[in-house]
């Protein structure tokens, strides 16, 4: 009531029970909680009182186990009674999903209930249901869904949906807010809670929750004397404050084998140890998992190099292979194209001159000059450019695809008739 209803993502305590189920899994000690109430309405004033029993299921790690009774008495508006019976469990999202980076547990649970109602169509009897889930980030973020009242027909407009977040900040600021959703309305609940000194004191606010259609404004203040848990909360009319509105409430609470509230600190301080040992031991194995995948990583980057390097030497002997092929075949496509030699002229006439000897002028050394052909260099040297084979057959190493390389020294042989 002190936060205006908006609790189903906070759903921390014993009557959590009565908001989401699911807020009691995993609880470390044995509750009693007593609540008693009264709320004012134009129809009649309403009077309520609840008691509730929790404790850890020892058969199931992270259990829990509860019963409660709630009954609410309004004059002109009928009686209600609920008996519930309440199993939650919370189960660690690392464990189900290794890769979701949430080491807060995942919360359901239920209560079975019987109700008896008396009400303007007479007494009837049935049974319920709620359920509800609990899931928490690891920076203070929360996330709740609930569905209440799920029960056989009663005369009262069932079932409850809610939508619930709340976020902590600094341990000590909390705002919360609640979407509730019922066949014909819809309503939205925000709270914001404030602790001091460590957690002993708490203050609250919210929107009340309208009876009868008076819009309530809420407050509320705690105290955690631990074991003794004291609530208190009271809600005003925010449009007449002459209305016949508001309400009040107060709870008790007894934690069994729970440290007084000094070795309370000791206890926090241990379950934020563990919280930080839990956290590391996730980013260890994160980083394990991410080195393992570094070495593979490097791994296959050495076998690619490996492979590019043996693809690089085939390539480079692919390449002189085609070059020697495409040099025989320019010299087999040159041999079989290169022009007949022309059919040798008629013998001149015999003329007897007076022998003399002259120094032979062939063979010798020619060195070869830029644009030189064979054939270029048989017309200058012989006078006739049908010899240049004669010059490639006795220089074959220095002729390269039918050209003579520059600058190397070519032997010119005694052409024929000489």
């Amino acid at each position: 009531m002190g936060m205006g209803y908006a609790y189903s993502a906070i759903a921390e305590g014993p009557y959590a029970m009565y908001f989401n189920p699911a807020g009691l899994a995993a609880t470390e000690f044995t509750e009693l909680g007593g609540s008693i109430g009264r709320m004012l309405s134009p129809q009649g004033p309403l009077a309520f009182e609840s008691i509730v029993y929790t404790r850890p299921f020892p058969l199931r790690p992270n259990s829990t186990l509860g019963v409660a009774f709630y009954d609410q008495r309004q004059n002109g508006g009928g009686d209600k009674d609920e008996f519930l019976f309440h199993f939650s469990q919370a189960f660690r999202l690392q464990e189900l999903l290794p890769d979701l980076y949430l080491t807060r547990p995942l919360k359901v649970g239920a209560n079975a209930k019987i109700l008896s109602v008396d009400g303007p169509k007479g007494h009837k009897l049935g049974l319920g249901l709620d359920g509800g889930a609990l899931v928490e980030s690891n920076f203070g973020l929360k996330g709740a869904l609930t569905i209440q009242n799920l029960s056989s027909d009663l005369g009262v407009n069932n079932p409850w949906i809610t939508l619930g977040t709340a976020y902590t900040w600094s341990r000590r600021f909390t705002v919360s807010a609640d979407l509730k959703r019922r066949k014909g309305t819809t309503d939205f609940f925000p709270g914001i809670e404030v602790s001091f000194l460590h957690g002993l004191l708490a203050a609250r606010a919210g929107k009340g929750l309208p009876l009868d259609g008076i819009q309530q404004i809420a407050f509320g203040a705690g105290i955690n004397f631990s074991p003794v848990i004291l609530d208190f909360a009271m809600t005003i009319p925010y449009f007449g404050f002459t209305r016949p509105g508001g309400a009040y409430q107060a709870s008790l609470v007894y934690r069994f084998g729970a440290p007084s509230f000094s070795g309370r600190f000791v206890g926090i301080a241990a379950r934020e140890a563990e919280d930080i040992k839990q956290e590391l031991l996730v980013l260890e194995d994160k980083r394990n998992s991410l080195q393992n995948q570094i070495a593979t990583a490097e791994a296959n980057k050495s076998s690619t190099e490996g492979q590019l390097r043996a693809y690089d030497i085939r390539l480079k002997s692919v390449q002189e292979e085609l070059r020697q092929t495409q040099r025989k075949l320019d010299e087999m496509t040159y041999k079989i194209e290169k022009p007949k030699p022309p059919p040798p002229p008629p013998p001149l006439p015999v003329e007897r001159v007076p022998r003399v000897r002259v120094a032979p002028a062939f063979p010798k050394r020619y060195a070869v000059e830029a644009g030189d052909t064979l054939r270029s260099i048989a017309k200058d040297q012989y006078g006739d450019a049908s010899l240049w084979e004669l010059i490639y057959n006795a220089n074959r190493d220095k002729v390269e695809r039918g050209i003579p390389q520059e600058g190397a020294i070519l032997v010119l042989p005694v052409p024929p008739n000489r």
